[in-house]
């Protein structure tokens, strides 16, 4: 799903997503990551895009050869499932929640019991990324089962010449 606001002089697209979870079949997983890059192709290069998704994928806690689309603060090992980094990455997208080091409280949205994970995440283009202030978790604060509240801190706009100001999010 993607939402398109106005923000001042900026568009923004809202696009929401969910992937098939780790044991549904291989095509499935493969069919939502090509939906997700077509989708993303077709918003113009100019506009700015926030992913909010569960991209049921473990990134790992380090970038891991990652790095331009890997903040470097994961958790956890990788579960193999590289073929959606190479997608953020030449769609030249950001995992932000994964550059800013926090508590694992703070980082990981999905809680099971005494299991944590993050497969949220919080997708900008990369040349937005400089304008992220922070993104963490707000413990305690389920949105469904298992996950919790994911925010982000950030100012998405166009300046126009002469302008300083920008719009919050």
């Amino acid at each position: 799903m993607t939402i398109k606001v106005l923000a001042g002089k900026s568009l923004i697209n809202i696009v929401s997503g969910y992937a098939p979870q780790i044991g549904c079949e291989d095509q499935k997983k493969e069919e939502f990551r090509e939906q997700l890059e077509q989708s993303i192709r077709e918003i113009p290069e100019e506009e700015e895009i926030i992913l909010g998704a569960d991209l049921n994928c473990h990134v790992g806690e380090p970038a891991g050869g990652y790095e331009a689309c890997h903040g470097g603060f994961g958790y956890g090992p990788r579960n193999g499932r590289e073929r959606m980094l190479e997608t953020l990455e030449s769609l030249e997208l950001v995992l932000v929640n994964t550059g800013f080091k926090k508590r694992d409280e703070h980082l990981t949205p999905c809680r099971s019991g005494d299991s944590s994970s993050l497969i949220d995440f919080l997708v900008v283009r990369k040349r937005t990324r400089k304008n992220v202030r922070d993104v963490q978790v707000i413990p305690g604060e389920a949105v469904a089962h298992q996950h919790r509240l994911l925010v982000m801190d950030g100012t998405f706009s166009k300046k126009r010449k002469g302008e300083t100001t920008g719009k919050k999010l």
